[in-house]
């Protein structure tokens, strides 16, 4: 009898562990790792310092890094999940850091991080995430340049710490609506009661 049951003990360990590793299993097909490095050399042909008329690129005559980014998100189609961006370089200390007022000179940075939630149409995030404004971006990889305008860094806020909601009306079209603390300025860093109220329409033309 007390081998049966020993046995019975160890059947049921063992499935258990499969089922365990089966979930695991699963969980791990949901998560989604990215990443690009990004580098770049600017020869001034005046004898002048950059950082008055560039906004990132401003090392003159010099070698950078621009961006080493590493991305880890789910890609779950319901239920929760999140995104995390992990950001290592010149743009993590001038634009990333220097927007949320925080790690002023240091070179690494997390320019998003947030929990979603999808269920049908419907996409809800909660934390820190990119802005809807604009058509330069942070990222290397998806900016159409690798320099920036001298009005990037005035002009728009890069990132924002709220709340979000998405609804895909259809295959091509997107609506957006969300709340924020407030981005007055272009700066994400929370200084004052006042928040900031967001909606956007994203459409795909064929």
């Amino acid at each position: 009898m007390k081998t049966m049951r020993t046995l019975a003990a160890l059947g049921a360990l063992t499935a258990g562990t499969t089922a365990s590793a089966a979930t695991l299993s699963d969980l791990a097909s949901q998560v989604e790792v990215t990443g690009w490095v990004s580098s770049s050399y600017v020869h001034s042909f005046i004898d002048e310092d950059l950082a008055y008329t560039r906004a990132s690129d401003i090392e003159s005559d010099s070698f950078q890094l621009n961006q080493a980014v590493l991305n880890i998100g789910t890609t779950q189609e319901s239920g929760f999940g999140g995104f995390v961006s992990l950001m290592l370089g010149e743009d993590a200390d001038r634009l990333v850091n220097s927007s949320y007022g925080e790690g002023i000179g240091d070179k690494f940075a997390i320019p998003e991080a947030y929990i979603s939630y999808v269920s049908g149409p419907w996409t809800f995030k909660g934390g820190r995430f990119g802005t809807l404004a604009g058509y330069e971006v942070i990222s290397d990889a998806s900016n159409p340049l690798l320099s920036r305008s001298l009005q990037f860094p005035a002009a728009e806020p890069y990132y924002h710490t709220g709340l979000r909601a998405a609804y895909a009306a259809s295959d091509a079209t997107t609506l957006y609506l969300g709340v924020s603390n407030s981005a007055f300025g272009g700066f994400a860093d929370d200084t004052n009661t006042q928040k900031t109220i967001e909606a956007g329409l994203s459409m795909a033309l064929s």
